[in-house]
């Protein structure tokens, strides 16, 4: 009977390390209250081993490249947010940005949201790119009515035609920049009491959007009319304390491209740093990440690829092309030179 009983006993040990051995996919599973974060190797694996896996893009940079077979559901316009009601919980989702503040974000959103098998692509875009994994280049696939319209530029808004983001001349002093979200910061500087950096994400997701249809003339003779969407420079600027002394704001690019212009100015009029023209994100050419919609003045102070919000009180401050004898207001009134 001893023996009879031991060789029950072995069996079903040996039973479960069969079992064990027999596992297919060796994935790390999903813990109950959060999002498992994946490698490019273990992403393209789960990819790649469960065809009904959804990939979440949840940049604004969809059309722009992303990983194929994803949709895109933008974080920071509240797209997801509007699409997780209609999203199926069961599934597996597999989330992705261009930036880590983004992604977390985004897995965190479905996580809190009752779903269970959430995963966030470490490094996000770039390391799937860097890895050396196909991507896709298209407008076509988007996630949602939202989405859509983050992706297809309108040319009416309110009754009124609008130009076409292509009208416009390439006329930037070192020719379009190409900035990468995963190093952007934009900085409050100067007279500050609390200078500040913002990421991408801090600046779209962290304030209110305001949009605003305003003609762009430019001085060698041609015009564009857009309807731009940003935040106001003045709610940027006023969480850093700006001191009593300032009295300029200088704008600076990434090209090394300055302009300037009064700090009464820019909080009377509601001058927005625009993050989209048309209803979708500001193409490279166009300043992308954020432009200066500096109405009522000359192209020239309209700067593109901001990076940096300098308060000052040097009211004798010439950028870039008054200091090569334009106008230092720029009033469309007036002449330019």
């Amino acid at each position: 009977m001893k023996n009879w009983s031991v060789f029950i006993i072995s069996i079903f040990i040996l039973g479960i390390l069969i079992s064990g051995c027999s596992t297919k996919v060796d994935m790390p599973v999903p813990m109950p209250d959060g999002y498992v974060d994946l490698t490019p190797e273990e992403a393209k694996d789960l990819i790649d081993k469960n065809p009904d896996l959804i990939i979440l893009d949840v940049s604004p940079n969809y059309a722009q490249g992303h990983i194929p077979g994803a949709v895109n559901y933008y974080v920071g316009d509240g797209s997801l947010d509007k699409a997780i009601p209609m999203l199926d919980k069961n599934a597996e989702y597999l989330v992705y940005c261009h930036v880590d503040s983004a992604s977390i974000s985004g897995a965190q959103k479905l996580v809190d949201a009752g779903f269970k098998n959430v995963y966030r692509l470490i490094g996000n875009y770039k390391a799937w790119v860097d890895a050396g994994y196909p991507i896709e280049v298209s407008n076509a696939q988007q996630g949602s009515e939202a989405s859509e319209l983050n992706s297809v530029e309108i040319r009416e808004y309110e009754g009124i035609n609008l130009s076409s983001v292509k009208d416009f001349r390439e006329n930037s002093i070192r020719g379009p920049q190409e900035i990468n979200l995963d190093n952007y910061t934009l900085e409050i500087s100067g007279l500050v009491k609390e200078p500040i950096s913002y990421n991408y994400e801090d600046v779209i997701s962290k304030h209110d959007l305001y949009k605003k249809v305003v003609t762009l003339d430019c001085v060698e003779g041609w015009s564009a009319t857009i309807l731009w969407e940003g935040v106001l420079v003045s709610d940027l600027i006023q969480e850093a304390q700006v001191s009593p002394d300032a009295i300029v704001i200088i704008f600076h690019a990434y090209d090394g491209y300055t302009t300037s212009l009064p700090l009464e100015f820019i909080t009377e009029n509601k001058i927005i740093l625009a993050h989209k023209m048309n209803e979708i994100a500001l193409p490279p050419e166009r300043g992308f990440p954020f432009q200066l919609v500096a109405e009522s003045k000359w192209g020239y102070k309209w700067i593109k690829w901001v990076t940096e919000i300098e308060l000052s009180n040097d009211v004798d401050y010439r950028g870039y092309w008054e200091s090569r004898g334009y106008s230092n207001d720029a009033d469309l009134d007036k002449p330019f030179y």
